[in-house]
């Protein structure tokens, strides 16, 4: 009888055997239901389990009736486990025993009762309370009572947040810094004397996230799911999945910034994270999140005189009245009073060479300054006379002996003379340089040497004078040597650069030069520019397809589908078919040359695209051309043919029909009801599919071919077998592929893929089996197995 049953279990998965015609259905409507539970959990916060909102998010409007009864269901449920931990709770705080919870009584009161014990017990010998890893439920209890040491008469997760407070004496919170920075300049005086707050963050905010001035020193904060980091400034992100694991058992955690979510292990249900917080946190339903409680809202312990300020997961006490650094509160009048460090040296530390000078709420020190002729002491703290020796002089703030620069005085040098100031000294020097010379005024005046008579030219020269010099001149093309005194030729081709038009040359000769025009140049008509010869037109016929004039020469062009020859004006034509095989190919079919161009031809079972260029697989079998019509006939194509293929399901199976695949076809068990001890219908197969695939020999290595599922409940064990049946060449019948061709892969316990790892060279027929065997769990019984034929047609590739 537990055979019957197990078979009829295992035929209402029957429907995950055989992918990718198989549907999940079951598994999503039994990861809906609990999602559906565990919103029911959480909702139970509210108080009541039967106004839960709709629609409800991400579920089906066919599904929400469903749903409805798993929330109402669970929330009822939760209540009733906090309600009895609750109970266990206060009975261990009470007497401390557990033994009066009877038998009969709940397993949360229990827990919840000898888990508050272990709190209470870490209390007293003053052990930590945060390392404990057994449920939600326990782990709050252990807590509260290990923090308060006392009951507080609340539910699972209304802990009190008092025994992290020590009335601003410390922060704890995680996302918050108590003083990053002290500033003296947090009051400020008015005219009266009295010291007005001023807000430190508008004056110096060097926080990430938040800062809250707390009257003596800023302090950052960060935004919920973050913590400060060790520079307490900056804030990093907190990741709950690693700290404090707060999604339940079967549910994923995945981290995000400043926040969480649970993903079921199925990996396509998102789950909404736990509603048990940590201390000073509580959850909300509508964002999902833990977030801060304002303990100076709801009620805090901060004594009188003092100042609640919240803070992320807690809460600070800080005094209402505060004077900072560099005052002293003046208990008659309640007023801030500056505290004079300069007058006692002890307050303050300026030492010898400084000046100390008190301001409101500090003091500076001032470097001290001697008058001219003096230099500070560094020792004595005093002023030194200095002396100095002649041409030096005594700096006025440092002290040192400085040059004196005697060329700032009037009258140092005569006239036609520079000053030049020197290290304790000075120099003067002539101010004209040579072919100059100074007047009465010492103004520097330009010597003609041509009107001395002091040039001496040679014969057949001409004198002229030049600032500061002279030249002897000689005829046009020529130029004076100074060295030779000779007249020398002027090469204007070198000396000048560009003195001939573009497109010619330039050619020196004596007294002169000329120019002359480039290769495909020509004198134009003025004698001076060189024009462009069009060669196209002066040598009609000099290229056989069209010719392109050019600056200086010219170019040979060709129509489309020839080349230029290697000689620059011949035209060959190009074999495109053979120029873009290795490319990308001109035809996606059978490519043949033509003078100047190509055609594109199909090869039998394939027809032309209305683009000319691809030919296409004809589809015998959606056609109606394969006259695959016996009886159980199944028709395949493939590519550039069809086959076809005879189903005939064994005996004692049935076909299945309304089948969404044209390529397979599922044979189904008519019974699996079996006589006693009758062992061939019991290991009989449950189901049989027969598949068909179709793809050329040239397919990407790997390839993924097909997939088979089974159940995934955690009560079956699946174990997958391939096994090849046979592989032949349909026209020579040569097998050239073998098992070590195709490879199972478990992507996940109850799913293989089954792939193919290595090239198939030539064209082959294939017929694999695939069993999926399906054992019970524990005990490993054999329940059954579904057998998949997988038929393979490997073509050639005609389209070459």
């Amino acid at each position: 009888m537990e055979k019957v049953l197990a078979l009829v279990l295992l035929l209402a998965f029957g429907s995950h055997f055989v992918s990718p015609q198989i549907s999940e259905a079951d598994d999503q409507m039994l990861n809906l239901l609990e999602r559906c539970c565990d919103l029911g959990k959480y909702w139970q916060g509210r108080g009541l389990c039967d106004n839960y909102p709709k629609p409800i998010g991400g579920v089906p409007i066919a599904n929400e009736t469903v749903c409805m009864g798993s929330i109402r269901l669970c929330c009822v449920q939760k209540q009733q486990q906090i309600v009895q931990c609750s109970a266990g709770r206060q009975v261990a705080q009470r007497t401390n025993e557990c033994a009066e919870i009877g038998n009969g009584e709940s397993n949360e009161k229990k827990d919840c009762c000898n888990c508050c014990k272990l709190g209470l017990l870490a209390h007293n010998i003053g052990a930590r309370c945060d390392t404990t890893s057994f449920d939600t439920m326990c782990d709050v209890s252990f807590r509260e009572c290990c923090q308060t040491g006392k009951g507080t008469g609340s539910g699972v997760g209304s802990v009190t947040d008092t025994t992290r407070r020590n009335n601003g004496a410390e922060n704890t919170n995680p996302g918050a810094s108590s003083n990053i920075a002290n500033n003296n300049n947090n009051n400020n005086n008015n005219n009266n004397g009295n010291l007005q707050p001023t807000n430190n963050c508008q004056i110096n905010n060097p926080c990430e996230h938040r800062c809250v001035d707390t009257g003596q020193a800023v302090r950052c904060e960060c935004y919920n799911g973050y913590e400060l980091a060790r520079d307490e400034i900056s804030c990093t992100d907190i990741n709950e999945c690693r700290r404090y694991n707060p999604c339940a058992q079967g549910q994923e955690c995945q981290n995000s910034l400043g926040s969480y979510r649970c993903i079921g292990l199925s990996g396509n249900i998102p789950l909404v994270p736990s509603t048990e917080c940590t201390l000073g946190y509580q959850y909300n339903p509508q964002s999902g999140n833990c977030e801060d409680v304002n303990e100076c809202v709801n009620g805090n312990s901060c004594p009188g005189g003092s100042i609640c300020s919240n803070t992320i997961g807690s809460y600070q006490c800080t005094r209402e009245r505060s004077c900072g650094t560099g005052y002293t509160l003046n208990g008659q009048t309640n007023m801030c009073e500056d505290i004079d460090e300069c007058a006692k040296p002890e307050t303050n530390n300026c030492g010898t060479v400084f000046e100390c000078v008190n301001i409101p709420g500090s003091f500076r020190c001032k470097y001290k300054t001697c008058p001219v002729g003096y230099r500070l002491n560094g020792q004595t703290g005093n002023c030194d006379p200095v002396y100095c020796r002649t041409g030096m002089k005594a700096d006025p703030v440092t002290g040192q002996c400085v040059d004196i620069n005697e060329c700032e005085a009037q009258g140092t040098c005569s006239v036609g003379q520079i000053c030049e100031n020197t290290f304790g000294s000075y120099r003067c020097r002539d101010k004209c340089t040579s072919g100059y010379e100074a007047d009465a005024n010492g103004i520097c005046r330009d010597i003609d040497e041509c009107a001395r008579g002091t040039a001496n030219c040679p014969p057949g020269q001409q004198c002229l004078n030049l600032p500061g010099s002279f030249q002897c001149q000689c005829g046009e093309g020529y130029e004076f040597n100074p060295t030779t005194r000779t007249c020398d030729d002027v090469d204007e081709c070198t000396r000048y650069g560009t003195v001939c038009s573009l497109n010619s040359k330039c050619q020196n000769t004596p007294g002169s030069y000329e120019c002359t025009c480039n290769t495909g140049f020509k004198r134009a008509r003025n004698g001076r520019n060189c024009i462009d010869i069009n060669e196209c037109e002066e040598s009609p016929g000099i290229c056989p397809h069209s010719c392109i004039n050019t600056w200086g020469s010219f170019q040979c062009t060709c129509r489309e589908g020839f080349r230029l020859g290697t000689d620059g004006r011949t035209c060959v034509d190009i074999d495109e078919c053979e120029e873009w095989a290795d490319k990308g190919r001109l035809c996606i079919g059978l490519c043949q040359n033509t003078e100047g161009s190509y055609t594109c031809s199909c090869p039998a079972g394939y027809r032309m695209t209305p683009g000319g260029r691809i030919c296409a697989d004809i589809d015998e079998c959606a056609e109606g051309s394969a006259n695959c019509n016996g009886p159980n006939q199944l028709c395949i194509n493939t590519r550039g043919s069809f086959k076809c293929n005879v189903i005939q399901c064994p005996q004692g199976f049935m076909r299945q029909g309304g089948q969404s695949s044209a390529n397979s076809v599922r044979c189904q068990r008519v019974s699996f009801i079996c006589a006693q001890g009758d062992v061939a219908c019991q290991e009989a197969p449950l189901s049989y599919s027969y598949n068909f695939l179709s793809f050329p020999t040239k397919i990407r290595i790997p390839a993924e071919l097909f997939t088979m599922r089974g159940p995934s409940s955690p009560y079956r064990r699946v174990a997958f077998e391939l096994i090849l049946d046979s592989a032949r060449n349909p026209a020579s019948g040569i097998q050239s592929v073998f098992r070590s061709h195709f490879k199972l892969d478990n992507t996940r316990p109850y799913e293989v893929v089954v792939s193919l790892d290595r090239p198939i060279t030539e064209a082959q027929d294939i017929e694999l089996t695939l069993n999926m065997k399906l054992y019970n769990q524990p005990d490993n019984t054999f329940l059954g197995v579904a057998v998949a034929k997988i038929t393979i047609y490997a073509t050639a590739d005609q389209l070459t």
